[in-house]
């Protein structure tokens, strides 16, 4: 860090990872939804079907 000429190369990986990391989150956040509402979707079938049975 003590070498100021690398400054404009963090200022890059910088400037290009934020984004990456934001849509890496997002991403993810999209992912565990999808994945809480199959497991939401699935359990209601099964009730359903457990209703339907008795």
């Amino acid at each position: 860090m003590a070498d100021r000429g690398n400054f404009p190369e963090s200022g890059w990986y910088i400037v290009i990872s934020l984004p990456l990391g934001f849509i890496g989150l997002l991403w993810g956040f999209l992912f565990l939804m999808s994945q809480i509402k199959k497991h939401q979707l699935s359990s209601m079938k099964q009730k359903v079907e457990k209703s339907q049975h008795s």
